[in-house]
C-alpha cells in the first residue's frame, strides 16, 4: 500500500486504517514488538508518535491472526471430515479369532 495514503488515512482518522497498516506490514509488525513497529511506522510515514494509536494497532493484529488461524482451522476441519467419511465403522457380524 502507498505510505502517503496510508499516512493521509491516519491523518484524517479514516475507519479500517490500521487493518490495512497491519496488512501491509505484518511481516514487519511480527519481526518488532507493537511498541518499536509503531516508532519505525512514524519515522516510515514522517508522522509524530502519538499520530498512532497502540491499543487500535494491537486490536487489528489480534483480528488478522484471528482471520488467518480461522482460515487454517477450516482447511484443518475439512480434511478431518474427509478422514471420517473413509473410516469404515461398520460392525461385522461375526469376529474370527483364527
Amino acid at each position: 500500500m502507498e505510505k502517503g495514503l496510508i499516512k493521509t488515512w491516519l491523518l484524517n482518522k479514516k475507519p479500517r486504517v490500521y487493518s490495512i497498516i497491519v496488512q501491509s506490514y505484518f511481516d514487519k509488525l511480527s519481526s518488532l514488538r507493537t511498541a518499536l513497529f509503531i516508532e519505525w511506522l512514524a519515522l516510515e510515514l514522517d508522522l509524530p508518535i502519538e499520530t498512532i494509536n497502540k491499543s487500535s494497532i494491537s486490536s487489528a493484529l489480534r483480528r488478522y491472526r484471528k482471520r488467518i488461524n480461522n482460515k487454517e482451522g477450516t482447511s484443518q476441519k475439512i480434511s478431518r471430515e474427509k478422514l471420517r467419511e473413509e473410516f469404515d465403522t461398520d460392525i461385522p457380524d461375526r469376529i474370527s479369532f483364527q
